[in-house]
């Protein structure tokens, strides 16, 4: 691994800085450099784009540079989405911010497809988070948690790279979250989800840890998951690969069948700092 690195005009001793975090806190998550345990997921706008991989061999530092620091082996780093609910990372009087419907968003394109989210609330001048923010945040939550507050679970059949998933009786769905068995390692490369009659539902390709998919209703008693596997090695050679299995599947019937678009000119702000 990447001993020392100039970044950005400074040298950091990173030996000596793991060794601080080991000592000090055992076990902290590193955020892309040093010993890193998470890397950043290439923007500030909170979005990981599909497949999300959590095995790289290298990470980039930030929206200023285009440095990039390479390990001697691939690592497990899985990333991470960091965006602020205001258009910059510091409180400003003219920022107002970001809509419930933007929140969600960034939510189906990050915890949607396997990422992990951080969300940034700057204080204000008063060293305390704004209240427009907390109620913000807040209502984002509640929404959040009224879709998925009544789970539907399925039984698991599993035959080879086919999963079958049948429920107690007909159901009518609009969001279905799978989670991959991550034991072997991120294995998923692909999947299709299909309805008993062949209509196929999602088509679509890493499931990782956590992959949301919504789609328009769809009464059925049961859902047929292909699940095609990475079958090459870093240097794109065959090789023989466990089967990819999944841990659960669940169903959602929300009332909502779209994903929130983006809004437009509402980037985060990739301006060097003075």
């Amino acid at each position: 691994m990447v001993r020392r690195r100039r970044v950005r005009g400074y040298t950091y001793d990173w030996p000596g800085i793991s060794a601080i975090i080991e000592r000090l806190q055992p076990q902290a998550m590193v955020f892309n450099m040093g010993a890193p345990t998470i890397r950043w997921v290439g923007n500030e706008n909170g979005l990981a784009e599909d497949p999300v991989r959590y095995v790289v061999d290298h990470t980039d530092f930030s929206n200023y540079t285009v440095v990039t620091s390479r390990f001697e082996e691939a690592l497990y780093l899985p990333p991470e989405c960091d965006v602020s609910i205001r258009r910059g990372w510091f409180w400003h009087p003219d920022d107002e911010p970001k809509s419930v419907e933007h929140l969600l968003a960034i939510f189906y394109r990050s915890v949607g497809l396997g990422a992990n989210l951080l969300l940034n609330l700057p204080p204000d001048t008063r060293g305390l988070l704004p209240d427009a923010d907390v109620e913000r945040v807040t209502a984002w939550a509640a929404e959040r948690d009224r879709r998925f507050a009544q789970p539907i679970l399925g039984t698991l059949t599993t035959d080879g790279p086919t999963v079958t998933v049948t429920f107690a009786e007909p159901v009518t769905i609009d969001h279905l979250r799978l989670h991959e068995d991550l034991t072997a390692g991120q294995l998923i490369d692909r999947h299709e989800v299909r309805t008993p009659d062949g209509r196929t539902l999602v088509q679509a390709g890493s499931i990782g840890v956590s992959r949301v998919h919504v789609f328009e209703p769809v009464t059925t008693d049961r859902l047929t998951i292909a699940l095609v596997p990475d079958v090459t090695d870093e240097t794109g050679r065959a090789e023989e690969a466990p089967i990819p299995m999944l841990l659960a599947v669940t169903a959602f019937h929300t009332g909502t069948s779209t994903v929130p678009e983006l809004p437009v000119g509402y980037e985060a702000p990739t301006d060097a700092p003075d």
